[in-house]
């Protein structure tokens, strides 16, 4: 699979950026500084020539750390304000809470202003007076907990999400695996038991020295034209952008994937083929599987 890899953020001795998403010409990154308090910044995104320019800070705050952006459409985004001392993250879509900050977990997406993935695995949506959970088993071999990544995508029709597990006895000595599934009306349906992404061999030396994650970190996916467009936070030190034609994609997701065992499911409150495309928009193999 010819998967093409641009680093368009690069770490500093003070500063990391990565963990972003974009929506047409606009682009939202994580920016860490040495203490490992965040804020979100804005860039302009040009697909085209593969460049991020333009920063200008657009939330941050005295105490809590703001991470990980994502674009859910052109003017509205979500975000994790998080609580170091509390050990606890509130879900925000632009300024207003959508948790109570009584979990920590910060791997969310939204499907439509209305409805929301609150975990991959099991999968659960929410919603208001909505909620639906499906229970089902992989055969994946590369950490016992799987976590959503991505937003949900389609190509020719056909849905997939991102997620990721990991391998490591703390959080500063993880390393990230990245895989895919396939849903069918929202619900998993097929897997690929290989990883997506695998943890890149090399680290970068303006890394912070308590930050030792090895991890290509995929936050947004999108196609446009016949590519697809993924943004990713490699190694939690630099923004990356990966490109790959869909027809290669779907190739490799056909030739790997596996069934789901679905094990049991809950009824919606309402129906799931309501749903509209949400995301939908008019060099180096170092990854490789």
């Amino acid at each position: 699979m010819n998967k093409k890899i641009f680093t368009l953020l690069h770490p500093t001795k003070d500063t990391n950026s990565y963990n972003w998403s974009f929506w047409e010409d606009r682009a939202l990154v994580r920016v860490e500084d040495k203490t490992f308090k965040s804020k979100i910044v804005e860039y302009k995104f040009d697909y085209k020539k593969k460049t991020l320019t333009n920063p200008k800070t657009i939330l941050e705050d005295p105490y809590f750390s703001l991470e990980d952006p994502r674009l859910i459409s052109k003017n509205s985004f979500t975000y994790v304000k998080y609580d170091r001392e509390k050990i606890e993250c509130h879900f925000m879509k632009d300024s207003q809470p959508q948790t109570n900050g009584h979990e920590w977990q910060k791997n969310w997406q939204y499907i439509n202003e209305e409805k929301y993935f609150y975990r991959i695995k099991p999968l659960i949506i929410k919603g208001p007076n909505y909620k639906e959970r499906v229970n089902y088993n992989l055969n994946w071999k590369y950490g016992d907990k799987l976590h959503l990544s991505s937003n949900m995508f389609e190509i020719n029709e056909r849905q997939f999400i991102i997620f990721h597990s990991f391998k490591g006895a703390t959080v500063n000595t993880r390393k990230y695996y990245q895989g895919i599934i396939e849903l069918e009306n929202l619900k998993p349906k097929f897997y690929v038991p290989k990883p997506f992404f695998y943890p890149p061999k090399k680290t970068n030396p303006f890394k912070f020295k308590k930050n030792k994650n090895k991890c290509v970190f995929v936050m947004c996916a999108r196609t446009i034209k016949n590519e697809l467009y993924i943004t990713a936070g490699i190694n939690d030190c630099e923004a990356a952008l990966i490109t790959i034609p869909n027809e290669e994609f779907i190739n490799w997701v056909d030739k790997n994937k596996e069934f789901v065992q679905d094990i049991s499911s809950t009824n919606p409150t309402n129906g799931l083929r309501e749903y509209q495309n949400f995301y939908r928009l008019k060099n180096e193999n170092i990854f490789l599987p």
